[in-house]
């Protein structure tokens, strides 16, 4: 707990500085605007009600149709903008993410539950971030088989 609260501390610290005589000085935000969608009202009626969506356009995105480039521009836009506000906290960033890795026990797995002659579980190892599940038939000390993992083809674990 005390470790959290000092991270607080030092966030309110990244977002205000001293100055020599010890006064808080405001965080200076880059000046940067923020990227506006357009507006393209569609009008639907779903379910007896009318329904005005300004923003319907962007389900382009998933359906790869004439606003679909539109789309991703407005996305890398928005992300360049929240790259460039976030700038100063960085290395805060890089802290905390560290932080919170380190509490993670990244080699686990589930207590085995036996069904059907099989002890089923999940595990999972380190560098990895999904689960593999696993099953042993008879007894825990059987060959595993991996039921599902990230070793599927075209997958990149990491």
């Amino acid at each position: 707990m005390k470790k959290i609260l000092s991270r607080v501390l030092m966030f309110t610290r990244a977002i205000s500085r001293t100055n020599k005589d010890n006064k808080m000085e405001t965080y200076k935000w880059p000046d940067a605007q923020a990227p506006l969608a357009e507006i393209k009202p569609i009008t639907r009626i779903q379910h007896g009600d009318t329904v005005i969506d300004n923003y319907y356009w962007m389900i382009d995105y998933f359906k790869k149709g004439p606003d679909s480039t539109n789309v991703v521009n407005y996305l890398t836009a928005e992300n360049s903008y929240l790259d460039t506000m976030m700038s100063g906290s960085k290395n805060l960033q890089k802290n905390l993410f560290n932080e919170l890795k380190g509490r993670i026990k990244e080699k686990d797995a589930s207590v085995p539950v036996l069904k059907n002659g099989y002890f089923y579980y999940t595990k999972t190892e380190d560098g990895k971030q999904y689960y593999k599940y696993c099953r042993k038939k008879g007894s825990l000390e059987a060959k595993e088989e991996v039921l599902l993992g990230s070793q599927v083809k075209g997958h990149k674990d990491g």
